[in-house]
């Protein structure tokens, strides 16, 4: 999927459960090889983009070390197409041949696509039911430590399989806007809209005072969801009106709401409010918790102030994300499961897997976080590893989540909280109503797509051919049998 160019420095954590980039699998799909079971040392899957070096690990060790722990912990990465595909298989690989295996990591899979590497390992056999272990003194302490909205959520069956240790149980939507632009032409943010059209008349100043300026976008088209925000998606096509009580799956594309931001984005790049390959912007898309950021855009550094719009939802498509869970075949899972309450609950642990080493990677400045830019830890394995609750704050990436608690105390619950789909009665069904989402999608979220309204006609027409009803039919039966079975 193509996107407008932004690195952002600030951001480096990849907030909104989405994929950062797109890599194909090798043929071999693993790097791990054949070992005897070793007692002392928990080997840990995760995918190639868990940020661990040799010099962290060695610390973690000497940590656990010195904290009386007698385990030690290896990681080991494997192949993946930034989790567009399942894990599965490559997991199984590693099952059937018996290799040593204690933790796994499922992925930070996203809503646009149906796959969920946590449930397919549950369905499977993958992970430890740690039902039984969450009621000991070590797993009150874990189920303590995060949301009662994450247990609900990765609940199957009644049975617990993981820990997801972040600490954000839901990602507000928001804008991000440019400082220098916003006080060179006086502009009021302070009551932010969740509306793009809202923004017409602020990006038509903008866009008139910036004509001179050379590659300027007064809008930023990147691949967003802030238009689903009321949405809990089930598939790329499908997915629930939080607004709605009745928890009834529909097709979004089909909604009046969603194709008037379609149209939307579309108006604003013919009336030149888009500028592909900026090297400054005035407004973009975001999702996050921070309040602020220094991005690069092109050759440029942008200062950007946040803005969080809409309510903030507990979604069921992305709360049984990113979950650690205890391999069924582990020999270690008493250490394993002490290693999960270490970096849910363990603050130098927790600082440790993000920031990295302080004095190396970073140092303290009146408990805040200042990285040493020369050999960066980018803070992004937080969503691997640690319970961001227990993290320093850090202004320079963006990152302080003091208010967490009460942000997750906050977040609505959706209505299919604990709700998975099951799809096999209609995989190929899916499949092909993935396929068309794709294929449309990223034009029209950009405003690319000639003529916008033919192009959701035409993907609606091609929806139905490739059996989208049938689809919503089978997730409204699940959800129906689900909510009978959890009133």
């Amino acid at each position: 999927m193509k996107k407008i160019a932004v690195v952002l420095l600030a951001f480096a954590m990849c907030f909104t459960f989405f994929g950062c980039g797109n890599n194909t699998r090798k043929n071999s799909k693993s790097s791990i090889h054949n070992s005897s079971s070793k007692k002392n040392e928990l080997v840990w899957i995760t995918n190639k983009y868990a940020p661990i070096d040799t010099d962290l690990v060695n610390k973690l060790n000497s940590l656990l070390k010195e904290k009386g722990y007698n385990f030690s912990v290896s990681f080991k990465k494997i192949e993946d197409n930034w989790e567009s595909d399942s894990l599965l298989p490559t997991i199984m690989e590693l099952k059937n041949s018996s290799q040593q295996v204690d933790l796994i990591y499922s992925g930070l899979d996203s809503a646009d696509k149906t796959i969920n590497n946590y449930y397919d390992f549950v369905k499977n056999g993958i992970y430890t039911d740690l039902t039984q272990m969450l009621s000991t003194e070590s797993g009150r302490a874990v189920k303590n430590a995060i949301d009662d909205k994450f247990w609900k959520g990765i609940t199957v069956n009644g049975k617990i399989y993981g820990v997801r240790v972040q600490g954000n149980v839901a990602t507000p939507a928001g804008w991000g806007f440019n400082k220098e632009i916003v006080n060179k032409y006086h502009l009021d943010i302070s009551n932010p809209s969740a509306d793009l059209w809202d923004y017409e008349d602020m990006l038509k100043k903008v866009y008139e005072g910036e004509k001179t300026n050379k590659n300027f976008s007064a809008f930023l088209a990147v691949i967003s969801d802030n238009c689903l925000n009321n949405y809990d998606t089930i598939t790329p096509a499908i997915g629930i009106d939080l607004t709605d009580t009745s928890a009834k799956a529909v097709n979004m594309y089909e909604q009046d709401y969603v194709k008037k931001w379609i149209i939307t984005i579309k108006r604003f790049r013919d009336l030149g409010f888009i500028c592909d390959n900026a090297e400054n912007y005035f407004m973009r898309y975001d999702s996050g918790y921070g309040t602020s950021a220094t991005e690069e855009s092109g050759k440029n550094l942008v200062d950007v102030t946040i803005q969080k719009v809409g309510p903030l939802y507990a979604k069921q498509s992305t709360v049984n994300h990113a979950i650690n869970g205890i391999a069924s075949w582990s020999e270690n899972k008493e250490n394993a499961f002490e290693m999960l309450k270490l970096c849910t609950t363990d603050k130098d642990i927790a600082n440790l897997l993000v920031y990295g080493i302080e004095g190396q990677n970073y140092t303290l400045e009146n408990g805040k976080v200042i990285p040493n830019i020369n050999k960066l830890h980018a803070p992004s394995n937080q969503m691997f590893f640690a319970n961001n609750l227990l993290l320093y704050p850090s202004p320079k990436f963006g990152m302080d989540f003091s208010n967490y608690k009460e942000l997750n105390a906050s977040a609505k619950e959706s209505p299919i909280l604990g709700f998975f789909f099951d799809d096999s009665r209609v995989k190929k069904e899916v499949e092909a109503t993935d396929a068309v989402v794709a294929k449309y999608s990223e034009q029209l979220w950009t405003g690319e797509e000639a003529n916008a309204e033919e192009a959701l006609a035409q993907m609606q027409r091609e929806l139905k051919a490739a059996g989208i009803d049938k689809v919503l039919d089978e997730v409204n039966r699940q959800i129906e049998a689900w909510k009978t079975v959890n009133k």
